[in-house]
């Protein structure tokens, strides 16, 4: 059996965003709306970075260039919740990786919080489309 986990708030706590955004709240606002986003770009065909799509959304939240670029600082250097390897090396008999957009530097296993058993890392770059930016 194979099993695919998507990074962010899934194996990533992105609790740490809530002092860069201003609260929790602020951050599940910016969270669906760069989920949002990312529904749009997928559902029309355009691909997004999801830098990208975080950038826009931090924008329509109100934050300024430092903010978002705490933001991405913050994003790359989140830890994995406390459950997730112990529940991850439960999964046994099965196989793990991890869904990630292409360049993120966010996957849980380049900071050691993938178990042994999760040896992949998807990129989503294959919706890119030629000639989108």
């Amino acid at each position: 059996m194979l099993f695919i986990f998507d990074i962010n708030e899934t194996l990533l706590d992105m609790r740490p965003l809530d002092d860069v955004i201003g609260s929790t709240e602020r951050r599940r606002e910016w969270f669906a709306l760069v989920i949002k986003a990312a529904l749009v770009s997928a559902s029309t065909g355009v691909y997004r970075d999801f830098a990208d799509l975080g950038g826009a959304a931090a924008a329509m939240c109100g934050l300024g260039e430092d903010a978002v670029e705490r933001l991405g600082a913050t994003m790359r250097t989140l830890p994995g919740h406390p459950d997730v390897l112990p529940g991850l090396k439960r999964l046994r008999g099965g196989r793990a990786g991890e869904l990630a957009q292409a360049g993120a530097r966010a996957a849980a296993g380049e900071r050691g919080h993938r178990p042994a058993a999760a040896r992949r890392v998807l990129r989503m770059s294959f919706v890119g489309r030629k000639g989108e930016g």
